[in-house]
């Protein structure tokens, strides 16, 4: 889980699925 998070954060963090991630 913890990695999924973390390719998500570098793959588009200005998205904002880092924030969705972090919530989950």
């Amino acid at each position: 889980p913890r990695l999924a998070t973390l390719v998500m954060n570098q793959h588009s963090p200005a998205q904002g699925h880092e924030d969705l991630e972090a919530q989950h």
